[in-house]
């Protein structure tokens, strides 16, 4: 998490971070037959975290990346919007199941339905479990907030 004014003030004259040589697979057409392929390549990026010799204080956490971490980098693959939902929805069934509920789930074990579970509702196991939820019905997608 950045704050804003910080951000601001790295990007006031252009952001000037140092590059990262990546090794990827890229995206384009195939000239002769016009379909969308993959090439092996080289990209350069840069990483935010390289910003955080420029912060006066800075927090670091080792998190258990099934609990605490889905980032979305890219659109689709690894760490895309896709992913960061399984994740999100996995979790929330870990919790619900935590507090006693039977998930519906696929012949892969992956959670059957949708499952959101607003953090201002619930922000662990322990939290969800602190409500009632005698009535709670997994017949279809689940929204709790």
């Amino acid at each position: 998490m950045l704050r804003r004014d910080f951000v601001a003030s790295l990007t006031r004259e252009g952001l000037d971070l140092p590059w990262h040589l990546a090794r990827k697979d890229i995206a384009n057409v195939d000239p002769v037959t016009g379909e969308e392929r993959a090439t092996k390549g080289i990209k350069f990026e840069t990483f935010v975290f390289d910003a955080l010799s420029q912060c006066s204080t800075s927090v670091v956490l080792e998190v258990d990346r099934g609990e605490e971490f889905a980032p979305i980098k890219n659109a689709e693959g690894e760490d895309s919007p896709a992913t960061s939902r399984a994740a999100q929805v996995a979790l929330f069934a870990r919790w619900l199941e935590a507090c006693g509920h039977r998930v519906p789930r696929d012949e892969a074990g992956v959670p059957a339905i949708q499952i959101d579970i607003d953090p201002r509702f619930a922000d662990s196991a322990a939290a969800l479990a602190a409500h009632d939820l005698s009535g709670l019905d997994m017949a279809g997608d689940l929204v709790l907030e």
